[in-house]
């Protein structure tokens, strides 16, 4: 079993070093938008950089807003899905992003893959399928007496809200290889 592991752990980081030696002059070429045109990805509000940990990437879209589930196809169709932060580090990296890149400048609000939708008494990483550990909540945040805010948001200044999921919001999608992940996947786990 650790063999096939180990193999698909090498097959994985060599992909990721040969798409990276190969690229071409259209770095978006293998993106797919469902009715949205290619060229918006050269706008300065899209935006992708490397996590801190470990081949996580966060991907920044901030040219169109989408209620959380269409955030989640949005990310979808590029081959990501929908951002999770797991620790302050990371947290830190979006909201200093943020600032830095002058999205911050009029109180946007990002979508991530925090919700309640499966289980309304705990918060869970859509994309992962596990409970929240960390959490950065705003002051008052969540509103659990307000019963349809099952959607977690970035805020513009690095705190989370829960919000309906129906508003319209940017979108924060994440890449990262499954078995570099700091993450451990739970078959491995003892």
């Amino acid at each position: 079993m650790f063999k096939y592991i180990l193999a698909l752990f090498f097959l994985c980081f060599v992909a990721q070093n040969l798409v990276a030696e190969n690229s071409t002059a259209d770095p978006y070429s293998g993106f797919v938008f469902p009715n949205l045109s290619t060229e918006a990805l050269d706008k300065s509000n899209y935006r992708a950089f490397p996590g801190l940990l470990r081949d996580k990437t966060f991907v920044v879209v901030a040219y169109i807003k989408a209620n959380w589930f269409k955030a989640q196809e949005i990310c979808g169709y590029q081959g990501l899905s929908l951002g999770s932060i797991n620790s302050k580090s990371e947290n830190d990296l979006l909201e200093k992003y943020l600032l830095n890149s002058g999205l911050a400048s009029n109180n946007e609000e990002f979508w991530l893959s925090g919700s309640k939708l499966a289980d309304n008494s705990r918060w869970v990483w859509f994309n992962l399928g596990r409970p929240i550990s960390y959490n950065r909540w705003a002051a008052g945040k969540p509103i659990e007496v307000l019963r349809n805010r099952n959607c977690l948001a970035l805020l513009a200044n690095g705190q989370w809200s829960n919000d309906r999921c129906e508003a319209e919001k940017y979108v924060i999608c994440e890449t990262r290889c499954p078995l570099t992940s700091y993450d451990t996947p739970i078959f491995l786990q003892k």
